[in-house]
C-alpha cells in the first residue's frame, strides 16, 4: 500500500503526466489499474477520518481532565494530531503535570504524549 501511495504522489505532482500514465504506473505497481482520482478520494477520506479521531481524542481528555479534582483550575491546552497529544501552558506542580500526562495516555488511540507544560509555583 506505501508503494503505491508514492508512486501515485510521484504520477500526480507530474503537470504533464496523462491518467493513462498514471493508470500504467499503478499498474506497474499493483496490478491493477486505478485512475488518479480513485486515490484522490481515498485519501481525502482517510484525512478526515484521522481529524475526526484526532477531534475526538482531544474531547475525551479536556472532559477527562474535568473529572479530575487535580485538573479543574488548570489551564492546560490539548492538541492532537495523528494520534500524538500536545499538552500545553501551566501545570501547579509535578504531581499535576504527571496527571494530565497521565490521563492522556489511557484514552483510546493515543498513539504518544509530549508533556510541555510549564510547572508554576
Amino acid at each position: 500500500m506505501i508503494a503505491v501511495f508514492c508512486i501515485a504522489i510521484s504520477a500526480c505532482s507530474d503537470p504533464d503526466a496523462t491518467s493513462a500514465q498514471i493508470a500504467e504506473t499503478h499498474r506497474q505497481s499493483d496490478g491493477t489499474e486505478r485512475n488518479q482520482s480513485e486515490h484522490t478520494v481515498q485519501l481525502e477520506i482517510w484525512g478526515e477520518q484521522s481529524a475526526l479521531s484526532d477531534a475526538y481524542i482531544t474531547k475525551k481528555i479536556n472532559k477527562a481532565f474535568k473529572n479530575e479534582k487535580l485538573l479543574i483550575d488548570t489551564t492546560i491546552r490539548v492538541e492532537t494530531r495523528s494520534g500524538v497529544v500536545t499538552l500545553t501552558g501551566y501545570a501547579d506542580s509535578l504531581a499535576v503535570s504527571e496527571k494530565a500526562s497521565d490521563i492522556c495516555r489511557h484514552i483510546a488511540g493515543v498513539k504518544k504524549v509530549e508533556n510541555l507544560l510549564i510547572i508554576s509555583t
